[in-house]
């Protein structure tokens, strides 16, 4: 039943409302003018009134008005924010007379800022109580009809569209309704609707699903219970894998050399932890034969085996027809296929009029968004699986993603990113999670190679690789020597397209960049036990690391040091993995630099000048402090760092250090005159500019070393030292 109202309520008039007053350019819903909103019941109480009376719609919003709110207006003031849900705000107001200023109104939008304008998609009927400006969503969903693939540039995401009469106005109307359990044939349905559009309508961007050559053991899984591991010894197929996080290592199924033989013979579904189970009846479902899945394929005590995988493992998942993504177990025994029970939010099945006359109605969904509900960026991207490092490079490599999340099912390949339920990424103006966290995966698939890439292309792809190291350095592993194999099938990739020589973490054409990271938590920020990188190389520190963007300009650049000579030793057959010892000899410009263990404003400097913050790699390799900066002391011709806030409280003794800044690389700002201003040995000394930025490491010299360095951190200066270039002396240095 409905009231008067709400009977009277129709898209076709909302839509109309929100296309009336230029809503489109004013997102999100509570920037919207007020021309997009549609009057409903005049106060509050008519509308409690009415719920009690019986109408759906009334009770709903009601419902939802008295439940608690998912998040607060910017707008809201401190008393607002104090109660939980719309009800208590307006019960706590002075003026507790529900029948005045309690005006409701309702508007339609979209659930994503860009979308409406952009995706021409709306989701979200928002309904706003009073001058208070208070709000409840409601989400809009509608049965999932014979789907159409939205006739867009094949170079862009597809959307799978609603039914042609669930449009109104260029718009789709609502996202689909899902089943929860996600071993439903429905749901099999969806995976296999991707699976047919990416192969017929993908042709530009992905490549087909074709025989290949298989890895060298896959499981079998049949269509019965004969499940077993199978050796290919080199036959072709096509294949699946699976990304999942271990947890545990102790608790996997693994493959060892003891029970290779058994395996071979027959592996018990019964034994088998629930991500591998499910795994197997998804593969079967799906339609396929054969499945990779590293712990099971992979002799887990052979040291030789696993080498000779580890070189293997990107074309692995490159490969692959399809890879099944675990988001969200922490380990293998959660389950991919489960049943999502939702908590008990109240859901209103209703009709709304999609057009004008009563006879068009649209069966449509409308319930209350629930707190937490995952969406399209929490399944793929802030799931637990994108904490793990090694299926970072099982992501970007893997052709097809098929993502089991808490509520639904996401999908990944180069011309479709989307949820079950429809949910798209924002691509405004290449967004930021567009390039962030799918422009790798566009980049690393391109088919212009080696002496064909111009230096354009270089760039960019130098530029994808330093977003996958940020990325990278962000996540967890396991056992902290595969530091450089969990990313060495995106390495080999790269090298494959450019033609670089990989040396421990960075390139060769662009060493000079790399070399410029930072870390970004110094304070969280470990180097392991044993030896795993060089300190040069990012991989050296367990951290979140960054490289600015303006060390990666191009052009405009003076005084890049030298790159001399370079040496990396392997520790095993893969080229792109784990690394048993390194160094990099530079020729460039140093100066001293003097580091205070102690707060610097104590320390009499004559005539300093600020420069820069230096960031130390590990705190407790600079100082336990914070607020780390730079100066330059003209009366000794060095630079000087300390700290103005000691941790350590009140020193008695003030210790110090004798440090260098080595000079890597200066960009020059379009204000650049080439005029020279310094000393007599004007052809040895840097010509600078005031607008000029410095990117400098911090070394500290090997005992018993003269040449020998040690990189602690990194130095980023933005200024002149045309006044002060006494102090530049070039070397020659080595960096272990």
């Amino acid at each position: 039943m409905l009231c008067e109202i709400c009977d009277q309520l129709s898209v076709e008039k909302l839509v109309k409302l929100f296309i009336g007053s230029d809503a489109q350019r004013t997102a999100p819903y509570y920037r919207l003018p007020d021309g997009a909103w549609l009057p409903h019941h005049s106060s509050y109480e008519n509308l409690i009134v009415s719920a009690k009376n019986g109408c759906e719609f009334c009770t709903e919003i009601w419902t939802s008005c008295k439940l608690p709110r998912h998040h607060y207006r910017q707008g809201d003031s401190a008393k607002t924010r104090d109660f939980d849900s719309v009800e208590k705000v307006l019960r706590s107001l002075e003026h507790e007379d529900l029948s005045q200023n309690t005006q409701l109104e309702i508007c339609i939008t979209s659930s994503r800022i860009t979308s409406v304008e952009l995706k021409r998609r709306m989701d979200t009927l928002v309904v706003r109580v009073g001058r208070f400006d208070l709000v409840v969503e409601l989400k809009l969903t509608c049965p999932r009809g014979q789907s159409q693939v939205d006739p867009g540039a094949s170079t862009q995401p597809l959307t799978i569209a609603t039914e042609e009469n669930t449009q109104f106005a260029g718009y789709r109307i609502g996202r689909y309704d899902i089943s929860p359990d996600l071993g439903s044939s429905a749901n099999f349905n969806v995976a296999k609707t991707w699976l047919s559009v990416c192969q017929e309508k993908h042709q530009e961007t992905c490549i087909s699903i074709q025989p290949t050559v298989l890895p060298d053991r896959v499981i079998d899984v049949g269509d019965s219970d004969d499940l077993h591991l199978l050796e290919t010894g080199g036959t072709q197929g096509v294949y699946l894998t699976l990304s999942h996080s271990w947890g545990d290592p102790a608790g996997v199924l693994k493959t060892t050399t003891q029970n290779l033989s058994h395996m071979i013979k027959h592996i018990e579904f019964s034994t088998m932890p629930n991500t591998f189970k499910d795994a197997v009846t998804i593969t079967r479902m799906l339609g396929y034969r054969y499945l990779w899945i590293d712990s099971l394929c992979i002799l887990q005590d052979s040291q030789e085996d696993w080498e000779i995988a580890s070189v293997k493992m990107g074309d692995i998942y490159k490969d692959s027809a399809l890879t099944i993504a675990a988001a969200i177990s922490t380990d293998s025994s959660g389950n991919l296929i489960h049943v999502y029970e939702a908590p008990p939010v109240p859901i209103l099945h209703n009709s709304l009029r999609i057009n004008a006359s009563a006879d068009s109605r649209r069966p449509m969904s409308i319930r209350r968004k629930e707190k937490g509900e995952d969406e399209l960026l929490d399944g793929i991207v802030k799931s637990h699986l994108a904490t793990r490092g090694w299926a970072l490079q099982e992501r970007y490599l893997s052709e097809r993603i098929l993502y089991y999340g808490k509520r639904q099912l996401y999908w990944e390949c180069r011309g479709l990113l989307c949820a079950a339920d429809g949910d798209e990424p924002d691509k405004y103006n290449e967004s930021q999670f567009w390039r962030w966290h799918h422009g790798p995966k566009d980049s690393l698939s391109t088919t212009t190679t080696g002496a064909d890439i111009t230096t354009q292309r270089y760039r960019e792809l130098c530029s994808t690789w330093y977003n996958i190291l940020e990325q990278y350095s962000k996540r967890n592993l396991t056992i902290a020597s595969d530091k450089f194999p969990a990313l060495s099938g995106v390495a080999a990739q790269f090298a494959q397209l450019t033609g670089d020589t990989y040396i421990a973490g960075l390139w060769e054409r662009d060493l000079v960049v790399g070399l410029l990271w930072r870390c970004e938590d110094p304070e969280n920020s470990r180097r392991p036990q044993e030896f795993r990188a060089p300190t040069w190389s990012w991989a050296a520190l367990d951290a979140k690391i960054s490289l600015g963007y303006s060390e990666r300009s191009v052009g405009g650049t003076l005084h890049d040091a030298e790159i001399v000579d370079w040496d990396v030793e392997e520790a095993g057959k893969d080229r792109f993995g784990r690394v048993k010892s390194a160094h990099i000899t530079l020729n460039g410009y140093s100066w001293p630099l003097l580091k205070i263990d102690g707060d610097i404003s104590k320390v009499d400097i004559e005539h300093d000048v600020y420069f820069g913050h230096p960031v130390f790699d590990v705190a407790s390799e600079g100082n336990s402090g914070d607020m780390a900066d730079a100066y330059f002391d003209v009366a000794n011709q060095r630079f000087v760092c300390g700290w103005k806030q000691p941790n350590a409280g009140e020193m008695k003794e003030i210790k110090s250090e004798l440090l260098t800044l080595f000079l890597v690389r200066m960009i020059v700002a379009i204000g650049y005159t080439s005029e020279k201003t310094l000393g007599p040995e004007e052809t040895d000394t840097p010509h600078f500019n005031r607008h000029a930025h410095y990117g400098a490491l911090i070394l500290r010299a090997v005992p018993g070393d003269k040449v020998v360095y040690e990189r602690v951190g990194y130095l980023s200066m933005y200024c002149t030292l045309s006044r002060y270039s006494q102090a530049w002396m070039k070397s020659t240095i080595t960096i272990i």
